[in-house]
């Protein structure tokens, strides 16, 4: 008898996680240009930064 209560909450704790995974890759999905296009651009201005800091290190 105890097993059958303890079973239901097993199951909304299973739903609960698995609906908050789909929320979360829907945000992922939404949000994946906006994180791509941040993070090209940072890598872009370090990349930047290295070739600039790398010609002013052979000028001297």
């Amino acid at each position: 008898m105890r097993e059958k209560t303890a079973y239901p909450e097993r199951l909304t704790i299973g739903v609960t996680f698995l609906l908050a995974g789909v929320v979360a890759s829907i945000y992922a999905v939404s949000l994946y240009p906006v994180i791509r296009r941040i993070h090209h651009g940072v890598a872009a201005r370090t990349v930047a930064h290295k070739v600039t800091s790398f010609l002013r290190d052979l000028d001297t």
